[in-house]
């Protein structure tokens, strides 16, 4: 009789082992026995170290009172056959309405928090989160830019220097976050450039990554919006297009195409992000009407 050697692991491994799957894998083990159930149910499980992939969020406004929103797995494997381009593979999670009515007040308290370093500048552009700082482009008042970061443990503020950008590059660049690096990106004339900084808030560190030629998707980024939103292993890059339409490029092909992910509800603004899930259920935070998988 063949011994099931899986079934007398000890049960860090097993977790270790489960908390790798796709969020849509690790739902569907729950299922497979009351063993599996109870761990990944277990508070244990819950603080274990995240490794599921993230997922995709795509928000639009379905009518004025209501945002449609899908949430989608992506696949980010390593390709067998190295002749194969990778790809862009989805699998619908969810797709509902979210309404906007009856919405709670909430009461705050503000309270002042000393410039410090970023005294005297002024904040431009949508805030990027990343390593626990909130980031923006910031000018001074002679309209030299720099990245200002703001610690929200430390409620300390720090300024570092943008990448030695191109011509084009200085007033028309944004910043985001992809494999882990913030970045900085900009668009000229049938051309998008990224910049990764390698070590963070190491200003040396910078190093141009990528410079997209989009003669081939025939669009000139001078008069549209390009926002990267993920970096896969084998060099492709997710992009939305000016809020529009979701954009992949090929780093083997060196090409751009369109993917289509949309049903009824997405007529409108675009906004798309990804979201690395939680274990915790809302259910632990005192939520009512929360629906377990």
């Amino acid at each position: 009789m063949e011994r099931d050697f899986f079934k007398y692991l000890p049960s860090e491994i097993t977790t270790d082992i489960l908390s790798r799957l796709p969020f849509r894998s690790l739902v569907i083990s729950k299922s497979v026995c009351k063993p599996w159930l109870n761990l990944i149910d277990s508070d244990d499980f819950r603080k274990s170290e995240i490794k599921t992939p993230p997922a995709l969020v795509l928000l639009t406004e379905k009518t004025m009172d209501s945002t449609w929103c899908a949430i989608f797995e992506i696949e980010d494997e390593d390709g067998v056959d190295a002749e194969k381009s990778h790809d862009f593979h989805h699998i619908p999670l969810m797709d509902l309405e979210i309404p906007h009515g009856n919405r709670a007040t909430m009461k705050g308290t503000w309270r002042r928090v000393e410039a410090g370093a970023a005294s005297g500048f002024a904040f431009y552009g949508q805030s990027i989160e990343f390593n626990g700082n909130i980031h923006w482009r910031a000018f001074d008042l002679g309209g030299d830019m720099s990245i200002c970061g703001f610690d929200v443990e430390t409620e300390c503020f720090r300024l570092f220097s943008i990448p030695p950008v191109e011509d084009g590059g200085y007033l028309n660049g944004y910043l985001c976050v992809l494999r882990d690096c913030l970045c900085y990106y900009y668009t000229r004339k049938y051309e998008i450039v990224i910049w990764m900084m390698k070590e963070y808030q190491v200003e040396a560190s910078w190093t141009m990554d990528y410079k997209l030629s989009t003669l081939v998707f025939d669009f000139d980024v001078d008069y549209v919006y390009v926002h990267p939103i993920k970096h896969f292993k084998d060099g492709d890059i997710l992009m939305l297009l000016d809020e529009d339409d979701l954009i992949y490029y090929s780093n083997k092909t060196r090409s751009f195409q369109q993917v289509g992910m949309f049903g009824d509800g997405s007529a409108g603004c675009l906004s798309a992000l990804t979201l690395t899930p939680s274990r915790f259920s809302l259910k632990n935070f005192g939520f009512k009407n929360v629906i377990s998988f």
